[in-house]
């Protein structure tokens, strides 16, 4: 794996599976793993995952049955990364993951 982004998903059960779906030819193409960390969700957020992620074979789970706060949630992530190269965004899409990929291309050049 040569990069790694991870997502903390605190009650995202509506944005899963779109970014699954956005993320998942572009990552792969990239070699980019992509982590998802259940942050304590109250939602269906771990057990959309559970279902979900078995389709995406560059994506993976982690699941904290606390939430330990948005940073808590990207360290865990971090700490669990096996890409050279790692980041972080937003399960909310307030920014694109796609984004990733641009700046890994920067990185590289």
């Amino acid at each position: 794996m040569d990069y790694s982004i991870v997502i903390p998903c605190f009650n995202e059960e509506a944005t899963i599976k779109l970014i699954l779906d956005k993320t998942n030819k572009a990552f792969q193409e990239h070699n980019i793993e992509l982590i998802l960390v259940n942050n304590g969700s109250t939602d269906n957020t771990k057990n959309i995952l559970k279902d979900l992620i078995i389709n995406y074979p560059n994506a993976r789970y982690i699941n904290l049955h606390n939430n330990v706060g948005y940073g808590g949630g990207i360290l865990k992530g971090l700490s669990c990364c096996k890409g050279e190269i790692i980041g972080w965004t937003h399960a909310d899409l307030q920014t694109d993951p796609l984004d990733c990929v641009k700046a890994f291309k920067k990185f590289a050049n």
